[in-house]
């Protein structure tokens, strides 16, 4: 798992100036509600507006994983009435803020219950790192084919594709973070 990057470097603003040239990112506090759950954040903020009014903006959180690589993780946080920009899903590694970066063109497919898969970008050349890239980019594919979420309609289908995946995945995470590159 990634975390919101300690700062704005270059690398960020490029990997985000080639998602979206209209804005740039920035930073949103976590204030996740006890009634949210955790990866459902289009849900979480659809159901924070019925509620509270504002608005949903989607777009993309940043996430840094060390210096291996940088993620783009398709997102929603609330726009509160007051305008400002609130993230209400709660976090696994309980994050306080985030790296978001507010893309109009990133709509939540609400027919297929279909997010839009990650955006991966190398920091470092390394053969382990191309491979575990692949991989993650393969499963991302399988997930969007099958309109799957977690609690959507398709969860089995799901589980399938994470048992299939994940034990893949971290066989290479492991060399990767075990600084086996070659």
């Amino acid at each position: 798992m990634g975390s919101t990057p300690n700062q704005l470097t270059d690398e960020i603003r490029d990997f985000c100036a080639n998602i979206t040239l209209t804005n740039h990112p920035e930073w949103v506090d976590v204030a996740p509600r006890d009634w949210c759950t955790q990866g459902e954040c289009f849900y979480n903020v659809r159901n924070m507006v019925q509620a509270n009014h504002g608005n949903a903006l989607n777009g993309w959180c940043i996430w840094q994983h060390n210096n291996m690589f940088v993620e783009a993780e398709h997102h929603c946080v609330w726009e509160s009435p007051e305008n400002d920009l609130i993230d209400v899903t709660p976090k696994q590694d309980n994050e306080q803020a985030i790296l978001f970066l507010p893309d109009q063109d990133a709509d939540f497919d609400w027919s297929r219950e279909s997010r839009r898969k990650n955006i991966r970008v190398p920091l470092t050349n390394c053969s382990n790192l191309r491979l575990l890239l692949r991989l993650l980019e393969s499963r991302d594919l399988a997930v969007e084919r099958c309109g799957c979420v977690e609690t959507g309609k398709r969860s089995g289908y799901l589980q399938r594709i994470k048992n299939h995946y994940d034990p893949k995945v971290k066989k290479i995470w492991k060399k990767v973070e075990s600084s086996a590159c070659d």
